[in-house]
């Protein structure tokens, strides 16, 4: 499956990093940022038609951590 804003430098940082316990947690990988979590958790939500409460909970997370 491809991410969005993930070409393939990237997916292999992505690889080679896990495990990753949270979704939040991939913001260690470099040049991955807020905006590009954010486009992958809501591409993951959309996709998901049973409305994953976890997802959910980390969108919430990155638009608190936008907020300042």
């Amino acid at each position: 499956a491809e991410l969005p804003q993930i070409g393939d430098v990237r997916a292999a940082a992505i690889i080679k990093g896990r495990p990753y316990t949270q979704p939040t947690d991939i913001l260690i990988v470099d040049g991955i940022g807020e905006g590009t979590l954010k486009a992958i958790l809501e591409e993951s939500l959309a996709k998901n038609k049973t409305g994953d409460i976890h997802i959910g909970n980390q969108l919430a997370e990155i638009k608190r951590m936008e907020a300042g």
